[in-house]
């Protein structure tokens, strides 16, 4: 089997990871179960099988770069998963809970696989702050086999709609230079960005409020004659307003009439890369892979 694959875009539904490796002239493989299906499913034995055989491609000092699923191991689900210090496995009677473990599982199998061959590689695994997934048994002993570090940053830095505190974990040399210190300065200006962001060509919500007696009786007003052009200025301020109106932030946690927290529609866009984000990775990824033996 050919080693011409340079960087495996693990658990990439946004694809942000490949197309930034892509753009600079490297291969890579997207491996998202949303994406290929069972072929990309890591709890499946043909979708293990499948990540096996990219592994088997990956040059040396390829890189590995992810996000593995953290529903159920985040502080919003904690009444769901009920991990905690003395049990971060969590509630194993929960077929989700037992799903997510297996993940981390099998994606520790997965490297430590490729490690036992002797292929030398870079992973960088990617979690918010509050996820138990770096407690987990597998997690810990493969940190230990890897020597993997962990370091605390912000994706709002990066371009990120959330601040969205997050960790990396990994080997790649360097990657403390991800590390970000959000200050109250620092909070405040990414608030105002986000409160001021215009986008041009974006269509929010665009109607006749303008217009109100249009809106109401504009099929009428629209089978008669214009002698006034009035609908030809309808028209053009309506374009107008389609090309530059106001991007409402999407939608991603709820708060209840009780005080508790829930997610929205928009909750698993929050796993989205920036590009920002996955570019800051590459180049700390070449520089470590220029300098890799053959």
């Amino acid at each position: 089997m050919r080693r011409d694959l340079h960087c495996i875009d693990l658990f990439g539904y946004s694809g942000k990871i490949s197309k930034v490796w892509r753009s600079a002239g490297y291969s890579a493989e997207q491996y998202d179960v949303l994406r290929g299906g069972r072929a990309h499913d890591i709890l499946s034995k043909r979708g293990f099988l499948f990540l096996m055989r990219l592994g088997w491609k990956l040059v040396q000092g390829g890189a590995i770069i992810g996000g593995p699923p953290c529903a159920m191991n985040i502080f919003l689900s904690s009444s769901v998963h009920q991990r905690q210090w003395f049990g971060p496995k969590g509630d194993v009677s929960n077929l989700r809970v037992r799903m997510s473990n297996l993940i981390a599982q099998n994606l520790a199998t997965f490297l430590r696989l490729l490690t036992n061959e002797g292929r030398l590689f870079f992973v960088v695994l990617e979690q918010p702050k509050s996820s138990w997934f770096w407690q987990l048994e597998w997690i810990m002993a493969l940190g230990a086999l890897l020597a993997c570090i962990r370091i605390n940053t912000w994706m709002a830095f990066f371009g990120h709609d959330l601040l969205k505190g997050t960790s990396l974990w990994g080997n790649l040399p360097q990657l403390s230079s991800m590390h970000r210190v959000l200050t109250r300065a620092d909070k405040e200006r990414f608030v105002r960005r986000l409160d001021s962001w215009i986008v041009p060509g974006h269509v929010v919500d665009v109607c006749f409020d303008d217009f109100g007696c249009f809106n109401q009786f504009s099929n009428v007003f629209y089978n008669f004659p214009d002698p006034f052009g009035l609908k030809h200025e309808l028209e053009r301020s309506t374009k107008e307003r389609r090309q530059a109106v106001r991007k409402r932030p999407r939608k991603y946690y709820e708060k209840n009439h009780t005080g508790r927290v829930h997610g929205c529609k928009d909750l698993a866009k929050t796993a989205d890369y920036p590009v920002a984000f996955a570019r800051a990775l590459f180049r700390i990824w070449v520089n470590a892979f220029v300098q890799t033996p053959p």
